[in-house]
């Protein structure tokens, strides 16, 4: 169970350094407020995309496939905007993200995506 939390704090540690979550203390409340959402918003978005092709269980690396997409962030917000198709967008962030190797097993400590898939 232990292993399974810590993905979950790896999760909020990917979230915190790909967002920039902190936010400036020169702000007001308010304005604060509403750039930490659409940060937060942001970084969804992004491990969304991100996860795509299968995620932690799939065996690829969720940091770079977080960093694929956001290299393809332009690509993406044109997408977003009509200027772009967004089908096209999505098929060549699916071929990119394919790309990732797999990470090889473990024998002697299991990580938890094979303790996961072996139960």
């Amino acid at each position: 169970m232990y292993r399974t939390r810590w993905q979950i704090e790896l999760v909020f540690k990917r979230w915190k350094s790909l967002g920039h979550v902190a936010v400036p203390s020169d702000l007001s409340a308010i304005h604060a407020e509403c750039e930490l959402y659409a940060r937060l918003l942001g970084v969804v978005v992004v491990d969304w995309l991100a996860l795509l092709r299968g995620g932690p269980l799939s065996g690829r690396s969720v940091w770079q496939a977080c960093q694929i997409v956001l290299e393809m962030l332009g690509a993406i917000i044109m997408a977003l905007k009509g200027l772009i198709l967004w089908k096209t967008v999505m098929q060549e962030l699916s071929n990119t993200l394919d790309r990732i190797p797999k990470q090889p097993n473990r024998k002697k400590r299991p990580s938890t995506r094979q303790r996961l898939i072996k139960t």
